[in-house]
């Protein structure tokens, strides 16, 4: 068929009254869908990675290597590299008592990235006693304030316990219950004092920003040292990161579905108020294939160009979105201070064309068998109908 009677056709299809109200309440609805899903796919992906970077930045750091030597002149990815060693130990405060995890480490563990993270005030220690650092949470459980007082067992084994008084030099607030309640900080000297050099140390990395953790794994333990990374430590927080990428891939998986259906019935009800026109074509003598094709590419440069608008809205809007909410944390909510706004936005443009192309392909695939009526209406039908 002539190139030119094709296009003519499809701007007929697009621009006739019957079907332009329909196409246009269509198309409004499906950039709605295609934006929520964009900004909910670009929300969750930034929010796991923010959440990643946090737990590890104070939990355990990107990897840890067990190893007395120094990596950070061999490895030049690598962002910092401090000396740590983890101990469990019992907190006593004014009224209660706290089992938490003292991480002990050297001053310059508490760099740029790290003070951002943890929020942390200070107050000069002016006693002779060891300074720690506790969370919010447990200074609100044991009713603890900077300056204060409290005392502390930090053992190795049963033979070696030893309670100590300490001064409370520091009170992060991370924002993440998880760590929050159970970690605070010991100055590694301190630790040697109290347990008499028998502490067991590692080394903990935090990688520059676009260095593929994966890959530092390989290179590292190629190179015979043993390593662990964040989510071999903490697994319980890695697969809920994974269950929650995955629920929105089931989501979209859903939606996906549900606006192929929607397109269908959208060419369906064009195929019904079209039927005189479609009678009237083959009488002219166009060919059921040449029909269907005509139909087939007006619904789908409609589908396109709402998929397109839809994706550029909702990238547009995701970059303002934390601004968005921060405006809601007037209301002192604690999930809008943090696990709302704690995390840069990032654009994860590669899920984003692969949920584009997705919806466009399923559309095709449900436009397709919806046409299929096309082929039932006869030319008879239009002296019927008259």
């Amino acid at each position: 068929m002539n190139k030119d009677i094709d296009k003519i056709l499809i701007k007929k299809i697009l621009l006739s009254k019957k079907s332009k109200n329909k196409l246009i309440r269509s198309s409004l609805l499906i950039v709605l869908i295609v934006s929520l899903l964009i900004i909910s796919t670009i929300f969750i992906n930034s929010m796991s990675i923010g959440i990643a970077k946090k737990f590890s930045l104070i939990a355990n750091g990107d990897l840890e290597v067990y190893t007395n030597e120094n990596l950070e002149d061999e490895y030049d990815y690598i962002y910092s590299i401090d000396t740590v060693s983890n101990n469990s130990s019992l907190l006593y405060g004014k009224e209660n008592t706290q089992l938490i995890a003292v991480k002990a480490v050297e001053s310059s563990y508490f760099n740029e990235k790290r003070l951002e993270a943890l929020n942390l005030e200070f107050v000069d220690n002016d006693t002779n006693l060891f300074s720690i650092i506790i969370s919010k949470e447990i200074s609100n459980l044991l009713n603890l304030e900077l300056g204060d007082k409290a005392a502390i067992i930090i053992a190795k084994n049963q033979s070696r316990i030893r309670p100590k008084l300490v001064f409370i030099s520091g009170i992060y607030d991370s924002g993440y219950k998880e760590i929050d309640q159970n970690l605070g900080f010991m100055y590694l000297d301190d630790a040697k004092k109290i347990l008499d050099n028998d502490i067991k140390i590692h080394q903990e990395i935090i990688l520059d920003d676009n260095t593929d953790l994966l890959q530092a794994v390989v290179d590292l333990r190629v190179n015979n040292y043993i390593v662990r990374p964040w989510y071999e430590l903490q697994p319980s927080i890695y697969n809920n990161l994974l269950v929650s990428t995955q629920s929105l891939m089931i989501v979209f998986i859903v939606i996906a579905l549900l606006t192929g259906y929607f397109i269908s019935s959208i060419s369906s009800d064009i195929i019904t108020k079209d039927h005189n026109a479609i009678a009237i074509n083959k009488l002219l003598g166009l060919r059921n294939k040449d029909i269907r094709k005509n139909y087939f590419l007006a619904i789908e440069i409609f589908t396109i160009i709402s998929t397109f608008i839809g994706t550029i809205l909702g990238i547009v809007i995701s970059e303002y979105f934390l601004s968005i909410i921060g405006k809601l944390s007037i209301t002192n909510v604690p999930a809008l201070s943090w696990y709302l706004l704690d995390f840069d936005i990032i654009i994860p443009y590669n899920n984003i064309i692969i949920i584009s192309i997705s919806l466009i392909i399923i559309s095709m695939i449900s436009v397709f068998f919806s046409l299929a009526r096309i082929k039932q209406i006869e030319v008879l039908d239009l002296l019927n109908h008259e």
